[in-house]
């Protein structure tokens, strides 16, 4: 080394180096590192894939994190869950129909022990007393309760509401065992009977300001919540499928979805389900498949929604078992069967009276905070 020490061309060698090492460094230091990347830079589609990949559990606590992950809790995110309530003691267990792992989730309701679930929506649950017929709200989250004025003379049947309670714009319409209409407004005293009788054969569904439901005679009944009108739309092609062979005796469904609205007709023995699109001048249109789109249904209302993840599109679910250990059942459009979904461990107090003394319902578990979960757990 001392030899090249004091030659000019080392040293000219030696600058050019030091000067490249320096560029370097520069062009290092200026560069943005790939972990400092915001959450709000991942595309969407991977933010909804690990959104999907959660539990319940971590999905409540997902918000609480920080502020810019709050906007990517959003329901497309989360398939809708199936309910089963006791309704002797009100013991709890929520299963997700989109996990592989049998997962499921206990909670103990009291406060809504002998009681029946007439409609969900929006996390709140419409139930009636069996012994007293007396309805109210309960909200899965919090645990609040909100009253909704006695009627001596309603025996409620079909039920369903327009927006949450505490809303001003909420409308609760109740059908009753003698197919009467019952209206009430929030902030109310007192209920609205029509003097109209309908012999309803399907749920009733919300849509905009109007309910909806389908009556015997192939008709579509509608109410006006605001001018509080009833009016009958004549349906030619429904009342050919309620005549049809397997149809007259199977169930029906209407379900709504981005205004439009649809009809879900279930055969007798369970053989088919035929989906069909209602149009405004009484003709239906028949859904071959349902694509991006899964429905949910209840014993009292069924729901469309987007599918959370491509397996579970053009599939609709019932809140069934198809086996002794338990499992969720639904029916493929593709494949024009009915299939069951991963088996679920199911408690043995609920086991047992699982056939005549369970509520099942479909909710979603988009809990807005950790506060609301832990209130549904404890």
């Amino acid at each position: 080394m001392k030899e090249w020490h004091g030659n000019p061309r080392f040293d000219v060698l030696l600058q050019n180096l030091r000067r490249k090492r320096s560029k370097i460094a520069s062009s290092v230091s200026t560069k943005p590192a790939q972990d400092d990347r915001e959450w709000p830079d991942l595309p969407k589609d991977i933010v909804d894939i690990i959104v999907m990949g959660l539990s319940m559990t971590d999905y409540a606590r997902f918000a609480s994190v920080c502020r810019s992950w709050r906007p990517y809790m959003h329901p497309d995110a989360r398939p809708m869950c199936l309910m089963l309530l006791r309704w002797s003691d009100g013991a709890c267990n929520v299963f997700d129909p989109s996990s592989r792992r049998r997962i499921n989730y206990d909670a103990e309701f009291p406060e809504l022990a002998r009681s029946q679930i007439l409609y969900y929506r929006d996390g709140w649950l419409l139930l009636k007393r069996w012994a007293t017929d007396k309805l109210f709200f309960f909200h899965l989250g919090t645990r609040s309760r909100s009253n909704v004025p006695y009627h001596p003379r309603m025996t409620p049947r079909l039920a369903a509401f327009s927006s949450p309670p505490l809303s001003a714009d909420c409308v609760v319409v109740v059908l009753d065992d003698l197919c009467r209409i019952f209206t009430w407004r929030s902030f109310d005293s007192e209920w609205r009977l029509h003097g109209t009788r309908i012999k309803y054969k399907s749920n009733l569904v919300p849509c905009g300001r109007h309910f909806h439901c389908l009556c015997q005679d192939g008709q579509l009944g509608s109410l006006d919540a605001a001018d509080k009108k009833w009016s009958v739309r004549d349906m030619p092609a429904a009342r050919e499928l309620m005549l049809s062979e397997g149809t007259e005796a199977g169930r029906h469904y209407l379900a709504e979805f981005d205004g439009g609205l649809y009809m879900v007709f279930v055969s007798a023995r369970r053989r088919h389900v035929r989906v069909f699109k209602l149009r405004r001048a009484g003709a239906t249109e028949e859904i071959e498949m349902l694509g991006n789109r899964t429905i949910y249904i209840s014993a009292g209302a069924a729901h469309m929604a987007m599918a959370p993840t491509k397996e579970m599109g053009n599939r609709i679910y019932f809140p069934t078992r198809g086996s002794s250990r338990g499992s969720i059942h639904y029916y493929c459009m593709v494949k024009r069967r009915y299939s069951y979904s991963v088996d679920f461990v199911m408690p043995r107090k609920l086991h047992e009276l699982y056939e005549s003394n369970i509520e099942r319902v479909w909710i979603d578990v988009g809990w807005k905070s950790p506060k609301e979960f832990e209130q549904f757990g404890r």
